[in-house]
């Protein structure tokens, strides 16, 4: 009876949708979405709340990032300063709209969802 629940517990262990899950690669443009957003919220946070010039955050934020994606860093726009909405946009993906970041008196940047 043992030897039964073990092997059921196995089999359920080894049919399960999250040990699946693991092995997810993602895409081209969600890896973009990403460095993008990482981009805009640390641009909006080092601009807005920090003070720091854009020389000061190239150097202290957005350098020594997580190792995978720092190539993609590149691929992705410049940040974009809209000082009247104190917002960073930064494009990553022609067909969809930049990822956005924006400052609010008492709660920081936050990063807006892509749309």
């Amino acid at each position: 009876m043992r030897r039964l629940a073990a092997l059921a517990a196995g089999l359920t262990l080894a049919l399960s949708p999250v040990a699946t899950a693991q092995n997810y690669e993602p895409s081209d443009t969600t890896k973009r979405a990403l460095a993008a957003g990482y981009k805009a919220l640390f641009t909006c946070s080092g601009y807005f709340s920090a003070g720091q010039t854009l020389a000061e955050i190239q150097k202290n934020e957005l350098s020594g990032i997580y190792v995978d994606y720092r190539p993609v860093m590149d691929e992705v726009g410049d940040a974009n300063i809209v000082e009247s909405s104190k917002s960073v946009l930064v494009a990553f993906d022609g067909a969809l709209p930049p990822r956005t970041a924006a400052w609010r008196p008492g709660i920081g940047c936050s990063l807006l969802p892509i749309g």
